[in-house]
């Protein structure tokens, strides 16, 4: 071996090994304590570390990985050479002690190996029969990690020896290392081959899958997964074989397929130039959904992760994705357990990789996944609604809880797609907004609009201002007129993130310009006669622009002296829905909640008083909500509330204010017009009660007083009655807008 370090590589088929040193009657044996298997490759190492000073040690490795290891006693002090070096058998090199099997090449190294070293030997495969020079010269791929320890040069300098079988002549084994290293032999280092034991040519199935057309010819059998197949437990019960479809030959060739691909750089190019993976995802889509099953899922993960680690995986990983894990087609009809793996692997493992960014196209992943949602993954039919044709109808799909769960993943996936890259989102959130407008039904817009929402509330790469080069507040008010109070409110919360990320000018052009605060009530009036508070609390949040990502259906948390209006034209359009609202318990509360958010935001910011005297005719929404004559507790609560607000306004507006004193001369006369009209609408009512009367009792009564009466008060309820639609001020103000 050499006066220090000596480490012994070969590979082999067989069941058993001893390596064995022995010198004059002394000697050294260490059986490698693993379970050899026939018919199956191993390569197995063996290191000899020397040590000066302690005991010099054996490590044997198998496959790279060390299974034994044993300290070595005896030191060799002599002088004299070592005639005999018997490799695969005892020195009396009888057929009990001699390996039966197939040998590859064997080195002998004069340095020991580190364990890194061998594992990229392991991993060249046994058909390496090189010197380490050439990081090109093998077929395999390996990782940079391993060709920097293999290439750098140490390794094929320090090689003692190399027979591997295509260097024989009859039964001479000719030596093959680098003729510029040191000889450690005294006479020729060409070994002889024992009798019986002769050079073969093995063919690897990629040379043979090449010769007779390349990987494409795997493909017909993909072709015959649902062929029955006989077994001879059906010869032996007389079964009818006809019946029987075995489901485990499609993992079987899956796990074919993609060992060949791992193993060779030309049958890798053969997949990208013949679109291999168009055919498979194809021909697995004909044949039956039992055939994909979680090992199949494990076989194509497994290549995922091998093609994001090679440097040229990239066109493969990229027809990988499009073609088989991004199909919906594929995966609809298989079981549930193996779309939530397949989702959860692509949300959690695979997107999150840095290096994934480099090797699949965003923009048309993206498109790839809201067409998977659009058309399969849909919990309402978009049939009936939408106009949408779906698709994944001829099999059995997932349960609605299992389909919410997959959305959320797929969502999961899109999200990181879009916020991972540094560069405009214009394409991706136009695709997402082209979604949220072609669809109708609200159990498929939600998790969507959640989506568009929080993308929002990071804002990254500017999307507030994509979000206004794409017109998307056209989005919002078309989801505003949904009749699910949850899409609404997820629609105002997006717009309250998106007008909180405006420049003050642009957001005055938009909102003014084209009078969307009026817009807003309008939409919300359409399916609901009430505010209810969860739209109250999304309607405050447009208004201060303070955006929680929890839609709350119970009072939002108190304000703090940080809270400013920013939309003072949402007072209007809250009093107006609150006036509006068919009387209830809910829609008294909401109206208190109000004025009491009213009161807190004007006594901590005098900035926020200054904002609301700036505002056109405030007086007048803001005395709709009070009761001129209340007749209840709660009536009076509220109309006290009211007068809270005017006091705290109209003392800011006289000591703070240049030309306060008009605040106080318009407050005055519109109240002294409110309260003159409803006693001036309570007089007629009175009159007109009196006339009804009259005529009861079988009294005439001038024609032009009843009928200046009845045209006056007409529509008004009869008497003894009250009017619970609406407030009396309510009315009142409809009655004088119309007049005007």
């Amino acid at each position: 071996f050499g006066p220090a370090r000596v480490s012994a590589i070969r590979s082999l088929h067989g069941s058993c090994l001893v390596y064995l040193v022995k010198v004059k009657g002394k000697g050294f044996q260490h059986c490698v304590k693993f379970d050899f298997q026939p018919h199956k490759w191993y390569m197995v190492s063996i290191v000899h570390v020397y040590n000066r000073w302690r005991t010099s040690e054996i490590k044997c490795y198998v496959d790279g990985q060390l299974v034994s290891s044993g300290e070595m006693q005896w030191n060799i002090n002599t002088s004299d050479p070592f005639d005999k070096c018997f490799l695969g058998s005892a020195p009396s090199a009888d057929k009990e002690r001699t390996f039966a099997g197939q040998m590859a090449s064997v080195y002998l190294f004069s340095e020991a190996l580190t364990p890194q070293q061998i594992t990229g030997i392991f991993r060249l495969g046994p058909n390496y029969k090189n010197h380490f020079k050439f990081p090109s010269e093998s077929d395999i791929s390996l990782p940079d990690t391993y060709k920097k320890v293999l290439y750098d040069g140490k390794l094929t300098q320090s090689i003692v020896f190399l027979y591997n079988p295509a260097a024989t002549e009859s039964q001479l084994c000719l030596d093959s290392s680098p003729k510029g290293n040191f000889s450690y032999f005294v006479h020729s280092p060409h070994a002889l081959m024992v009798q019986d034991v002769r050079s073969i040519v093995t063919h690897s199935i990629h040379s043979t899958l090449h010769s007779i057309g390349g990987i494409h010819m795997v493909f017909p059998f993909f072709t015959q997964l649902d062929f029955p197949q006989a077994s001879p437990d059906d010869a032996k019960e007389g079964a009818d074989a006809r019946s029987r479809t075995e489901f485990e030959i499609g993992t079987l060739l899956l796990g074919f397929l993609c060992d060949l691909l791992k193993q060779s750089m030309s049958t890798q190019q053969q997949m990208v130039h013949g679109r291999g993976f168009i055919m498979l995802g194809y021909l697995l889509q004909k044949a039956g959904t039992n055939h994909i099953t979680e090992s199949a899922l494990e076989t194509f993960l497994d290549l995922a992760k091998h093609f994001n680690n090679l440097p040229s995986g990239v066109q493969l990983l990229r027809h990988l994705v499009d073609h088989i894990l991004f199909n919906p087609a594929l995966w609809i009809h298989t079981p549930t357990k193996v779309q939530i793996s397949l989702y959860t692997f692509l949300a959690n493992e695979f997107v999150g990789q840095a290096s994934i960014y480099t090797n699949i196209r965003r923009v048309s992943t993206v498109l790839q996944l809201m067409h998977t949602l659009k058309y399969y993954y849909w919990i309402d039919n978009p049939e009936s609604r939408s106009g949408i044709a779906p698709r994944g109808l001829e099999g059995d799909r997932p349960k609605s809880q299992d389909l919410i769960h997959l959305r959320g993943l797929i969502l999961s996936i899109t999200k990181q797609l879009i916020l991972k890259e540094k560069t405009s989102n214009d394409e991706e959130l136009q695709i997402i907004l082209n979604y949220l407008v072609t669809i109708h039904e609200d159990a498929n817009l939600r998790d969507v609009l959640q989506l568009l929402m929080s993308l929002m509330a990071e804002n990254l790469n500017g999307l507030a201002v994509a979000f206004d080069r794409k017109n998307g507040t056209r989005v919002i008010f078309k989801l505003l007129a949904s009749g699910d109070e949850m899409v609404c409110a997820m629609a105002l919360k997006v717009l309250a993130l998106f007008l909180s990320r405006l420049p003050s000018k642009r957001k005055m052009d938009l909102m003014y310009g084209q009078n969307l605060y009026s817009l807003i009530g309008e939409r919300i009036q359409l399916n609901c006669n009430t505010l209810s508070m969860t739209m109250y609390n999304c309607l405050f949040e447009v208004l201060s622009e303070r955006v929680t990502m929890a839609v709350m259906s119970s009072k939002h948390p108190d304000q703090d002296r940080t809270y400013r209006i920013l939309n003072p034209g949402m007072f209007h359009v809250m009093a107006r829905l609150i006036r509006q609202s068919a009387p209830s318990a809910e829609a008294m509360e909401v109206r208190k909640l109000f004025l009491s958010d009213m009161i807190l935001l004007f006594n901590n910011s005098r900035e926020n008083r200054r904002i609301l005297l700036q505002c056109s005719v405030w007086q007048d929404w803001m005395l709709g909500l009070a009761y001129i004559y209340p007749k209840t507790d709660e009536e009076k609560r509220v109309t006290e509330m009211v007068y809270s607000v005017l006091k705290m306004l109209l003392h800011h507006a006289m000591k703070y204010e240049w030309g306060g004193w008009r605040v106080w001369v318009d407050t005055l006369s519109i109240i002294h017009s409110k309260v003159s009209f409803e006693n001036h609408k309570n007089e007629m009512l009175r009159a007109y009660n009196n006339y009804q009367q009259q005529q009861a009792n079988g009294q005439s009564a001038p024609l032009t007083v009843a009928g200046a009466v009845s045209g006056i008060v007409q529509g008004a309820p009869a008497a003894g009655t009250e009017d619970q639609s609406i407030s009396p001020l309510a009315a009142m103000t409809g009655v004088t807008w119309s007049t005007l």
